[in-house]
């Protein structure tokens, strides 16, 4: 493939990223009426278990300066999938998080791993989920695509690629009274990616084009009580005021490329830091509807093949205010500012040599938003999403740059209240 092709596909898909990133605040914010229960609901969580299955695939490695083809084994991953159905059952968004492969995939002494998992998937139905009643959806999901082979030495394997994807979602749903089945159809529009299987060689990776899941799924109301929860209780603890504490795992995307990188195209770009836990305190003010956070978090993501490694570490204590800008069936929906003072350190080595060990320490501004499943007033807990954009972290050294720049994406945190009613 041509550089300039490729770079209109690179271009394309960051677009369509950033776009879906901002589809889904709508989605939170109009929230659903329970239609299942035929009753009005709070929150609909569906919580299971998904069993994806992935087959076809093929790749090439060099051993002893032989070039060997291979095709994937089929996999079986056990998945723990989580989401929430709004709009009257009419859409659901989840996301999944993989366990343990059940059959390893190894051939001769190559070991490769293919991993997709979806960060954010939105399914949509047609005809809105019932009970005892089969419905067909189709939607889309933001995916992260993984891909790495290990030889038997670090100077022989080659770096843990990563990717976003945006596949097509299709399939049925049955739906009981507490539960739901699902075959689930995935289609990867964009099924090749370019793989350095040495420092100087490029392969091509197919990766599966089509996989299937089946998924089996509780559903339930978070809050069954809110039908008889009315305006006057709310109106009765206005003046509560309450500290909180909360926590929740979170992940870092970032938004641009070192130019560094472009001398050591083996080791990829920096796309993903690792899944991190984030600790916040903070103080919610009744009267004004505002909050006063503190968050600490630490982050790293680390490339590594042929023997080279590089490392962005960020150590992070922020301190925001944000305000909620109004509440639908108890969905709030926030905005505010950021100030982040952050110990960044930039590692880039092979066994031999550093080349480069910066160490900064930086303020930072940047801007919070998110969503509260907010009735701090009422509950001791409750749950938030929250997402922070950091447009101007960025290190100079030697000439060399490098742009630190990230969104933040907590999902869901549990969130404890120290006033409330139980």
């Amino acid at each position: 493939m041509s550089s300039i092709p490729k770079l209109i596909i690179i271009n394309i898909e960051k677009k369509l990223y950033k776009f879906y990133i901002l589809l889904l605040f709508p989605f939170f914010i109009y929230c659903q009426e329970d239609s299942l229960n035929k009753k009005v609901g709070f929150t609909q969580t569906s919580i299971g278990l998904s069993l994806q299955t992935i087959n076809g695939g093929n790749s090439s490695y060099i051993e002893n300066d032989i070039h060997k083809d291979f095709n994937f084994y089929t996999q079986i991953i056990p998945t723990i999938y989580i989401g929430g159905m709004y709009l009257w059952g009419h859409v659901e968004m989840y996301f999944n998080t993989p366990l343990i492969n059940l059959i390893p995939h190894k051939t001769h002494n190559l070991t490769y791993t293919f991993k997709q998992t979806d960060d954010l998937g939105i399914k949509i139905y047609p005809w809105k989920l019932k009970q005892n009643s089969i419905k067909p959806y189709f939607g889309f999901a933001i995916s992260e695509i993984s891909y790495q082979q290990i030889l038997n030495s670090s100077e022989l394997s080659g770096v843990d690629y990563q990717k976003i994807g945006i596949p097509i979602l299709f399939g049925i749903s049955f739906t009981t009274k507490k539960r739901i089945f699902e075959f689930s159809t995935k289609l990867n529009l964009n099924s090749k990616l370019d793989y350095y299987i040495s420092k100087t060689e490029v392969t091509k990776v197919n990766i599966p084009k089509i996989m299937f899941a089946i998924n089996y799924k509780f559903y339930y109301d978070l809050e069954k009580k809110l039908d008889i929860m009315d305006d006057k209780l709310f109106k009765k603890h206005k003046k509560i005021n309450s500290f909180y504490i909360s926590l929740g795992p979170s992940s870092s995307y970032f938004l641009k490329n070192s130019n560094y990188n472009n001398s050591k195209s083996f080791l990829n770009k920096h796309l993903k830091t690792n899944t991190f836990i984030e600790y916040n305190i903070g103080y919610h003010f009744q009267k004004t509807n505002s909050n006063i956070n503190i968050s600490y978090r630490k982050s790293n993501s680390t490339l590594s093949a042929y023997g080279s490694s590089q490392s962005y570490i960020r150590q992070s204590a922020t301190i925001e205010a944000f305000k909620y800008l109004f509440t639908f069936k108890g969905f709030s929906p926030f905005l505010g500012g950021n100030v982040s003072f952050d110990n960044i350190r930039v590692i880039d080595k092979d066994n031999v040599t550093t080349y480069l060990d910066i160490k900064r320490k930086l303020i930072n501004s940047g801007l919070t938003l998110g969503i509260d499943i907010k009735i701090e007033e009422l509950k001791n807990i409750n749950l938030r999403s929250i997402i922070r954009y950091y447009p101007f972290i960025n290190i100079n050294s030697n000439n060399n740059n490098f742009p630190l720049q990230q969104l933040e994406i907590n999902f869901i945190q549990i969130m404890y209240n120290f006033k409330g009613i139980n």
